[in-house]
């Protein structure tokens, strides 16, 4: 008995803006404008906030119908799909439009320099770092992230 078959529910989540996970019992509701709370992760059975962006993650995966879902995910995470499908250096050089390089110093995937050399291949691009943030800095920090876009699209 989830969002799927509760019509209302789903609709009711879907006008707070969100998104529904795979097997369709999780509710990741982000909640617009300045100030409001980060995402969180709503059981559609209970009606009940899944504590922490961790923990809303952990009960994410552990559906069952993650096993198949994260096998699409990553599908493209092979060192051999990576190099066949990247950007290549000329495309990168080829950009035109005004382009926002957002970076974090706390990312555990790649570091600062890496950012750096990216912005760096984008002519006139503008390069960022967000202090203290990681991988999703989106909800680590999520007004200093809107004030950065914000800015950028306001003022190029």
């Amino acid at each position: 008995m989830h969002a799927l078959h509760h019509f209302e529910k789903r609709d009711a989540e879907a006008a707070r803006g969100g998104s529904l996970s795979p097997s369709g019992r999780y509710w990741l509701r982000r909640d617009r404008g300045e100030g409001r709370r980060p995402a969180r992760v709503i059981d559609m059975e209970s009606g009940r906030q899944v504590g922490g962006l961790v923990a809303s993650r952990q009960a994410i995966y552990a559906q069952p119908s993650m096993k198949q879902a994260i096998h699409h995910i990553l599908a493209l995470h092979t060192p051999e799909a990576r190099a066949k499908y990247a950007i290549k250096p000329e495309q990168w050089r080829a950009l035109k439009a005004p382009t926002l390089v957002l970076w974090t110093d706390h990312d555990p995937t790649a570091t600062v320099q890496v950012g750096q050399e990216l912005a760096d291949a984008i002519p006139g691009s503008q390069f960022v770092v967000m202090k203290d943030c990681g991988h999703w800095p989106q909800f680590e920090d999520a007004a200093t992230f809107n004030r950065i876009h914000i800015e950028f699209l306001q003022n190029g």
